[in-house]
């Protein structure tokens, strides 16, 4: 029982930061074909 909860917080946890992990390679993505100056004009 204590394995299979264990194993559902490692699935969570990958899934969570997988997606972090998606949002910053996008976020660098987008600063290297804008460049910086577009990305402080939009903040």
């Amino acid at each position: 029982m204590e394995l299979r909860v264990f194993m559902g917080w490692v699935l969570i946890i990958g899934i969570l930061l997988g997606q972090l992990i998606l949002l910053v390679v996008r976020v660098v993505l987008v600063g290297i074909l804008m460049g910086p100056g577009e990305i402080i004009e939009r903040c």
